[in-house]
C-alpha cells in the first residue's frame, strides 16, 4: 500500500467476486498519486456502458472507483484500472485548467478589452 494511503473499503460487491476484486485493485494502488489518502471501491451492477469509473475528490483526499459489471468479462482487466488511474493522475490539472478558463472567460465578459479602469 502507497505511504499514504489509508484506507481501501469495498461497498456492495457480490461474495463471489469480491475477492477477485480485492486482488486486482491491491495490484495497482502503488501506482496512485500521493495525494490519495482514502480509495472507495463500489460496485455498481446496473451500470452496464462502462467497465469502471473514478470520481476523485482531491479537496478530501479521496478516490471513488466504481466497478461495473462488464468489467468482469473484460480480458485485461489489469489495463482497465490502469486507465481509470490516469485519470486520477491527471485531475488535479484537469481542475485547476477548468477553473482558470472559467476565471478568464468571466473576466472577458465583464471587460472584453482588457481595459484597466
Amino acid at each position: 500500500m502507497p505511504v499514504n494511503l489509508q484506507t481501501i473499503e469495498y461497498h456492495g460487491f457480490p461474495k463471489s467476486i469480491g475477492a477477485e476484486i480485492d486482488e486486482q485493485v491491491e495490484n495497482v494502488t502503488h501506482l496512485l498519486p500521493g495525494w490519495v489518502a482514502h480509495l472507495h471501491v463500489v460496485w455498481d451492477g446496473n451500470d452496464h456502458e462502462n467497465e469502471a469509473t473514478v470520481a476523485c475528490e482531491y479537496e478530501y483526499r479521496r478516490i471513488i472507483l466504481t466497478i461495473c459489471p462488464a468489467f468482469l468479462t473484460v480480458e485485461d482487466q489489469h489495463h482497465v484500472l490502469i486507465h481509470e488511474i490516469g485519470h486520477v493522475i491527471t485531475d488535479p490539472f484537469t481542475s485547476l485548467t477548468e477553473r482558470i478558463v472559467e476565471t478568464l472567460s468571466a473576466t472577458a465578459v465583464e471587460n472584453p478589452a482588457g481595459i484597466e479602469r
